[in-house]
């Protein structure tokens, strides 16, 4: 199932930020995060009945707010280094998550022996303070925009081009094809 979420919100993730101010969609994708994960705990500590359709619902947000942010973070960097530093900034950035992924369990079960609420205390500051950090950046994550570039009215059209695109090219439609079951197993 959340392999499933993830997959179908990284096309309205990547629209979201193109379409939006990228540091209030990375802002919103954190609070949101940091929301839930309190919301869990509070449904761990006082015993809901509720308590697995909650922590589905949180993983939904979870993993939705995810691919908002890495979108947005991914769309902002050119705005924030210099084109020489990008490589190297992406490379960083890439280092960071795949460490948080190889240590994020690690820790998460050490804070679930100590407490089954502490491992969704624990992420819910830490995207409060992600959400927090943003609010001291002070460069445009974008380019300003012109009606032009807003595409109002143009929306359905612009995706039917891509789409259609992408149909028309037998051999990038088998690659991405191809590449949803290995996805959702290594998601999973």
């Amino acid at each position: 199932l959340l392999g499933v979420a993830a997959v179908s919100a990284r096309l309205p993730g990547g629209a979201a930020a193109d379409r939006f101010d990228r540091r209030t969609l990375m802002i919103a994708a954190q609070g949101t995060r940091a929301l839930a994960m309190v919301v869990l705990c509070l449904g761990l500590l006082t015993g809901s009945p509720w308590l697995l359709w909650l922590v589905v619902i949180v993983a939904l947000v979870d993993v939705v707010g995810h691919e908002a942010y890495r979108f947005a973070e991914r769309a902002a960097l050119p705005h924030i280094v210099r084109s020489t530093d990008l490589s190297a900034a992406v490379g960083r950035n890439e280092a960071r998550n795949q460490i948080a992924s190889l240590i994020g369990p690690v820790l998460g079960g050490w804070l679930m022996a100590v407490s089954r609420t502490l491992p969704f205390g624990a992420a819910a500051l830490g995207h409060a303070f992600a959400a927090i950090g943003l609010l001291f950046v002070r460069e445009r994550l974008q380019h300003p925009r012109t009606p032009a570039a807003r595409g109002d009215g143009a929306r359905l059209r612009t995706w039917t081009e891509a789409f259609s695109w992408i149909w028309a090219r037998p051999e990038l439609r088998v690659l991405l094809l191809s590449c949803v079951a290995p996805n959702l197993v290594i998601t999973g």
